[in-house]
Parts: structure tokens; sequence; C-alpha cells
């Protein structure tokens, strides 16, 4: 029996065609993370600019067959009802002021707590789309490939602090939680070691997983290594470039062994990625890092 643990606006579960839904336009980049995890492409997504060309690194698999429907911030109703879509897929907090008109064109679900596990999330889409045996299939899957990877990643990184952290601004780094999405799984289960202590201020905890963190207090934590995710930009290059010029980068353990590796466009965040994604990161980690093929 399914267990309703997201919390969302839009109609009953029960009331939607749960085997019909083959147009689906998303509003927010990572949800097309959880379609291709269980083989849906949507038919129009939300771009990062307003001329369609960019898209996130979630949908670029996608690209040839989507369509863009304007930005997550401003949707484009007007290409939506083009479309003719037969499920729309949003976020509470980005869309709840479109939500009557977004419900007029196909039934429309906002996810309202987006720092629900992300394994959650695919359940929860995967019922709606009637898949949820690929959903567990998926699951299983990258379990095993964390299994895997464990003793490996355990003796290679042995004893050494591992900071998880994305490209912010020239002032610091976002600083990925433990109990963060991708933390979960790089520290709980394959069991990396946490560096201590990190600095959240009071007004983050219990509802974000990403954390600023000006330089000084990543001098303070001094990792060993430094994974760090979302490099690949004119934008993050220059930030990059700045924060490369501080005495404080410079003095850092991890900087000084050359042990910050880049992950491209790959990322995490508060509202988290699926299979798809973590697999990449976790076979970038192999690869590339560990030199592993």
């Amino acid at each position: 029996m399914f267990k309703q643990e997201v919390r969302y606006i839009g109609q009953p579960i029960s009331n939607l065609n749960h085997s019909g839904f083959k147009r689906i336009i998303v509003l927010a980049p990572h949800f097309v993370d959880y379609l291709l995890t269980l083989d849906s492409i949507p038919i129009g997504v939300v771009s990062e600019d307003d001329n369609g060309t960019t898209l996130d690194d979630c949908v670029i698999p996608a690209q040839q067959k989507v369509i863009s429907v304007g930005t997550s911030k401003l949707p484009q109703l007007d290409i939506i009802k083009e479309l003719k879509p037969d499920l729309i897929l949003g976020e509470a907090k980005k869309h709840i002021h479109l939500f009557k008109a977004l419900d007029n064109l196909a039934p429309t679900i906002l996810i309202k707590d987006l720092s629900v596990d992300w394994k959650k999330i695919l359940l929860f889409l995967s019922h709606i789309l009637n898949k949820e045996q690929i959903a567990r299939q998926k699951l299983d899957e990258l379990d095993e490939q964390i299994n895997m990877n464990k003793p490996h990643f355990k003796t290679f990184f042995a004893n050494k602090t591992v900071l998880l952290a994305n490209v912010w601004k020239k002032e610091g780094l976002q600083v990925h939680n433990f109990d963060s999405h991708l933390g979960k799984i790089l520290y709980q289960q394959i069991g990396l070691r946490k560096p201590s202590p990190l600095h959240i201020e009071d007004k983050y905890i219990g509802y974000k997983y990403m954390f600023p963190h000006k330089l000084d207090s990543i001098a303070s934590i001094n990792p060993d290594i430094l994974f760090l995710f979302n490099t690949v930009g004119v934008k993050q290059e220059e930030i990059f470039k700045e924060i490369e010029k501080s005495s404080l980068w410079n003095d850092l353990s991890c900087v000084k062994n050359d042990q910050v590796y880049r992950f491209g466009s790959l990322k995490d965040g508060n509202e988290g990625r699926c299979v798809r994604h973590y697999t990449k990161i976790l076979n970038e980690i192999s690869k590339h890092v560990m030199g592993v093929n």
C-alpha cells in the first residue's frame, strides 16, 4: 500500500489517472532527473535563461526532446497551454501564485517540502506515474553501487576529512551539511570522514541542507579533501578566480596538497536530485578522484 509522505498542493492523488500521463511539463529542473530515472521524458521544461537556451545539467540528456516553457521564476502559460500537457509538476514556494491557472490547463502537483528525503519524492512521483517497480529497481541499483564502492572509498580516503561544497560567492562556498542528500550517501552510507565543526546559522537549521560559509569559516574547518560542485559557467569561473586569490584559500590543507576536486556542472541542493545524478557523482569520484575506470 502506498504511504503518502510528501506534502503537496493539488487534487487528491486517488483522483489522478495513474497510467495516462504522457505529456508532462516540469517547472523545476531537478524534477527532470526524477522523471528520467523513471524512464519518462517531459515535453516541456524550464530553462536557466529567458532565451530558453541554457538548461540545467539534469535536463541535458533530454534536451533534444523538450521545449522550454520559460524560467522557473516566470513560466510562460501561453507556451504551456500550446503543449497541451496532461500533468504539470512544480514547487509550491515558486508556483503557488500560478496554481489555479496551471491547474486549469492540466492537473498540477506542487511539492511543498523540498527538503524531504529525495527517495520519498521519487516514490511519490512513481506512484503518480504508476512506475513504482521501476523506482524501487533504480533505488536497489544505487544501493548496490554504494555497497560496492564503500570498501574502496574507505580504503582510498582513509582518515582524511572530506568537505562537500558548491561554488557560491567570492566570499566563500555553499557547504553541504552532513545530513544533506549527498551527505547521507557519502558520509552516512559510505562512511567518509566528516570535517568539523561546520558553522551553521540558527536561521538555516531544520529546513536547509546547504549553508553559506565564508572563507574564514572554511579555513577553520580546514578539510584534507574538498569536493567542489557547480564549477562550470562564466559566473562560477569568475567567482572561483577571485577565491583563488585569497590567502585564506591558499593556506587550506586541501589546496596546498592539491586535493581540491572540481565536479563541473554536477551539484546538489536543498531540494536534492535523483538516482541518475547521484550515480554520476559516485562514478566521477571513482574515475577522476580515485583513478578507477
